[in-house]
Formats: structure tokens, sequence, C-alpha cells
């Protein structure tokens, strides 16, 4: 479980450096969405091979929630709003948090705007991307075009990480993808965990990673 925790932030944290060093991107004239609930689906491959389904929900310009779940159950998210990142285990019941406010390589400040363009390659983002994420070369590779009614987005992301012999991919269901719901689900700071980290480089250390 380890190494899926490891996976599962190492490819959000690259998503989020890219983030910040792409250029921001105007609207041109066209519709904007305001919210977008997605179904996701998540296989790892390679160490313990494991396949989990999800959700992906966005506020524009606001948040980015990734739900994983089993059997119903979320027992893995990830969420990201301002400068900052949590993650919680509902197995170990562990709540961490990660402020990414700067890319350590360029400076450019985490904006959400562009992370959820970026995870839709949407814009003019690229399709693939490398980034190194804990002494780790992350390479980032976008899934097929797919129409949406706010114009042609990439169905998901696989990634592979260089030295870990593993890969994830993670794949949207925009053609079931719900846009401008009144209310979506919002990610709530678990009030049962067991175990609460904070602060930068705790997240590298409860997920197992080596530093070097």
């Amino acid at each position: 479980m380890k190494t899926y925790r490891l996976i599962l932030v190492a490819v959000a944290v690259a998503l989020a450096m890219a983030g910040c060093r792409t250029s921001r991107t105007g609207v041109t004239g066209g519709r904007e969405w305001q919210n977008v609930v997605i179904p996701a689906r998540l296989n790892v491959e390679g160490g313990k091979s494991m396949g989990a389904s999800g959700r992906l929900t966005m506020v524009r310009n606001e948040s980015v929630y990734l739900s994983v779940r089993m059997l119903g159950m979320e027992f893995f998210s990830l969420y990201a709003a301002g400068d900052s990142l949590w993650a919680y285990d509902r197995m170990s019941g562990t709540l961490v948090g990660e402020r990414l406010g700067h890319d350590p390589v360029k400076g450019g400040r985490l904006d959400i705007r562009r992370i959820q363009d970026l995870l839709l390659c949407k814009g003019g983002k690229p399709a693939s991307f490398t980034a190194e994420v804990w002494n780790h070369r992350v390479v980032c590779e976008a899934g097929d075009e797919v129409e949406t009614p706010y114009g042609v987005m990439r169905g998901g992301w696989k990634a592979e990480i260089e030295g870990m012999d593993v890969s994830a991919e993670v794949s949207w269901g925009l053609q079931d993808a719900q846009w401008n719901k009144e209310t979506v689900g919002e990610w709530k700071r678990p009030r049962n965990a067991k175990r609460v980290i904070n602060g930068s480089g705790e997240l590298l250390k409860w997920l197992g990673a080596e530093e070097r």
C-alpha cells in the first residue's frame, strides 16, 4: 500500500509542478465551465499491481479533489486548494498536508486553474512532460483526445516513475462527466484521523520514499 500511496502523490506533485511551469492561457470567448464531476479509473502496474475506481471533482479556479474508491468506499483522497496539497489514507487513518506554493526549480506559484487545465490537457497545455519528484524522474503522457462540451480534452494521464519500475494510469470518463452542477461534493478534513502530519518533507517520510 505504501507504493500505491507514493505513486498517487508523486504523480499529483508532478502535475502540480508542471502546472506551475506552464503559462496561463486566457479564455478566448468560449463558454467556461464552473464545476465538473468526472468518473475516474486508476491502475498501478509493477510491484503489487492494483486497480480502483474514483471520482475527480473540480471547482473552477478553486479546488481539485480526487477520491479513490474500492467496494464503494473512499480509501484514499487527494485535495489541492490554495497552495496546499492534502492526502488522506483511510486504511491507516493518516492525514498529511504539504505546502506546494512554489516550484523548487522555477519558483512559480501553484495555480489551481493551470493544474485543472493540465489534468484535462486543455488550453494548449503539454501532452507530455517530465518532472523530478523526490529524486525520482516522473514521465507523464496524456491519454487520447475526447470531444467535450468545452472543447477537446484528454482522457487521462499515464505516468512512469523511473527507478521504481512502476507505472500508473488514471483515466477520465469524460463522456460521463457532469458539468456545472448546482452543488458538488466537497472534501472534508477527516475528524477521526489517527495521525496528522504537517510540514515540508513530512509527506515524503510518510510515503516511505528515501531522500538522497
